[in-house]
């Protein structure tokens, strides 16, 4: 985490983008993100996390996270993924690897 501060105490631009070590980010990711910050600066926003199949390694679009929500024992849980979902989504938690903020 302080090393993510420290990073975003240096950073000169408008937007901090962070995303994790194992994060691949596929075309067109960041403008979505950009747009909805730019539309209201307060907003925490996190791409769709898509996943790979464990066995070929092969994007599989569509079936990783969606909205995360808790369960009644405060577990995490995961909501099901749209690919029809076009408008962004509020979620009362995120996943901390990847995200973007104004700075």
């Amino acid at each position: 985490m302080l090393a993510r501060m420290e990073g975003c105490w240096r950073a000169t631009g408008e937007v901090v983008v962070f995303l994790d070590s194992h994060i691949e980010a596929t075309q067109g990711w960041l403008e979505p993100l950009l747009a909805r910050i730019r539309d209201d600066p307060r907003r925490v926003v996190v791409p769709s996390i898509d996943s790979i199949n464990f066995d070929t390694f092969d994007f599989e679009g569509g079936s990783g996270l969606g909205v995360l929500g808790f369960t009644w024992t405060l577990g995490q849980k995961p909501e099901a993924v749209r690919t029809d979902q076009e408008e962004p989504l509020k979620s009362p938690i995120m996943a901390g690897g990847l995200f973007a903020a104004d700075r």
